[in-house]
């Protein structure tokens, strides 16, 4: 089958002959080369001249070849990042058909609440105090989320404040309180540490 290179329009029937036919003067000259390609027989000098034909015309074909690869590498980035934008636009329509968008305010705040602690979870011995169990965590997913989370106050209702680890900065703990029509503080302490300033983060 023949191959074209689309740079240098170089035709070859087969990469090992590379225009044998028009470099040889005759059958013979196709024999000798055959031979010393499938031994170690050493070139006379009137091979020598052939073969460095053969080798300029390969390293032409090699050129041409690198030629293409690169354009064709640089085609294939283009497609690269045209399927990343076709991948994210697809990614975004896909989320509209989302049915958490359908889902009614009322049940998205009773599944929030699902999400933070419980009194009863605060009260075992186990507990733990972190961001991730505030509903600060739910007002970073989407501009809907926030605004629900924000105005439903039974979520900033309950504060956790540990002294020995936890402890919320001022400014969070104000726009908590702000937040919560009734807040519920719990303060956590730890024995082997200074009381002095773990009483006055209770303050």
């Amino acid at each position: 089958m023949a191959l074209r290179c689309s740079e240098c329009r170089v035709l070859s029937n087969r990469l090992d002959e590379l225009d044998s036919t028009v470099i040889a003067s005759n059958v013979g000259t196709l024999a000798r080369h055959s031979i010393l390609m499938n031994t170690n027989d050493a070139p006379q000098d009137s091979d020598r001249n052939y073969i460095r034909q053969v080798v300029s015309k390969a390293d032409a074909h090699i050129a041409c070849l690198d030629d293409e690869i690169s354009r064709l590498e640089d085609r294939l980035k283009v497609l690269g990042r045209e399927r990343e934008l076709v991948s994210e636009y697809r990614r975004k329509n896909v989320g509209i058909l989302s049915p958490m968008r359908r889902l009614p305010t009322e049940i998205i705040c009773q599944i929030f609440s699902w999400s933070l602690p419980t009194p009863e979870d605060v009260k075992a011995p186990t507990y733990k105090p972190s961001a991730k169990g505030s509903p600060w965590v739910l007002t970073w997913i989407s501009s809907r989320w926030r605004e629900i989370c924000i105005s439903t106050h039974s979520l900033w209702s309950m504060l956790h404040i540990d002294a020995s680890g936890f402890l919320p900065p001022s400014a969070m703990i104000h726009a908590q309180v702000q937040r919560a029509r009734m807040l519920k503080i719990h303060f956590y302490g730890c024995e082997d540490r200074d009381p002095t300033p773990q009483g006055l983060a209770a303050v």
